[in-house]
């Protein structure tokens, strides 16, 4: 098997012929590098140039500053002359005459604002990196991504969004929006785009990857060497998520991230549910999300928690995913 053809290839999902591509999948496969090759091409064979999306401006500027680090053999392969150079915020070359020649442009998502009034008119190619992440989304990050789309795009109809990622989690606002609730294997298509589950690593793949740090830090089959190799949705594994049964005795709500959840008891068990008493007291345990309400701590005496023992005794449950990212996510702010 010729080492290229190991990795990820573009030509499947392109084949689909949708306007909006979203390709996730393990670790490693190349996913980011064929997109990267992509933007070369449409500009050196097509005069066309690229936008690429980071979520904050820090990823942005590393991407920017990075990007050509693994191009070279690409940049030979398409015989391109000139010298590509980087900035923090483009990528370019200087044409006979010293003048800037713009083929791709990086974008921070927090940061879209401050181009609305950029013309993006010869732009044939979004990229949107790293779309799923383990740390919290951001309560505008949707309508945020809807106004740089709106902003690039404009009223052309000639544009391609590829969004990119690892298998983090099926719980994410992306795919909520979309209304994707069931993802298999491959690529599947709609009527508004085309979604492709990565195949797990190829047996040539897979072996390189047994011998690298990553995979020989933890005993075998652990969850992250699932997610790496096999595709595995990292933070869907079905720990601390179920029903709790049985009587159980309603504490207080408490709001996040748009969502209300239910705090409940049943002797030691604290059971975080989308069932919730609407004239219950209601909580926040982010700041972002401060609404004339008190915000706790995971170990605030008076309310009696204690939640982040209890999650090393196995003494939490959570009625979904969503929730058990929140609470999660929450609990890591405390954790010293």
């Amino acid at each position: 098997m010729k080492l290229k053809n190991i990795y990820y290839s573009l030509g499947p999902i392109l084949k689909r012929d949708k306007d909006i591509n979203i390709i996730s999948g393990v670790r490693g496969n190349g996913k980011t590098f064929r997109l990267k090759k992509r933007v070369l091409r449409q500009f050196f064979i097509h005069e066309k140039q690229s936008v690429w999306i980071r979520r904050y401006k820090n990823q942005s500027v590393q991407a920017a500053l990075s990007w050509l680090n693994d191009m070279g053999d690409v940049i030979k392969k398409l015989k391109i002359e000139v010298e590509l150079m980087v900035n923090s915020k483009q990528l370019f070359y200087k044409d006979e005459d010293k003048k800037k020649v713009v083929i791709c442009t990086f974008i921070p998502l927090t940061g879209q604002g401050n181009y609305k009034s950029v013309s993006f008119h010869n732009v044939s190619t979004i990229v949107y990196d790293e779309f799923l992440h383990f740390s919290f989304y951001g309560k505008y990050e949707i309508t945020q991504l809807k106004e740089l789309l709106s902003t690039v795009q404009r009223d052309r109809l000639n544009v391609k969004l590829f969004m990119l990622s690892n298998n983090v989690s099926k719980d994410n606002p992306y795919f909520e929006e979309l209304g994707i609730n069931k993802l298999n294997q491959g690529i599947t298509v709609t009527q508004n785009y085309a979604i492709e589950i990565c195949d797990a690593h190829t047996v040539m793949l897979a072996e390189r990857y047994k011998q690298t740090i990553a995979f020989k830090f933890g005993k075998p089959g652990n969850e992250y060497n699932k997610y790496s190799m096999e595709g595995k949705f990292l933070m869907d594994n079905a720990d601390l998520v179920g029903t709790l049964k049985g009587n159980k005795q309603f504490k207080f709500n408490i709001e996040c991230d748009k969502t209300t959840i239910g705090v409940w008891k049943n002797k030691k068990i604290i059971y975080f549910s989308k069932s919730h008493n609407s004239s219950g007291k209601i909580y926040n345990i982010f700041k972002k999300d401060l609404n004339n309400n008190i915000i706790i701590t995971p170990n605030n005496s008076s309310l009696g928690i204690g939640w982040i023992d209890k999650i090393y005794k196995k003494e939490l449950l959570f009625e979904t995913q969503h929730i058990k990212q929140l609470i999660i996510e929450f609990l890591k702010l405390h954790v010293k």
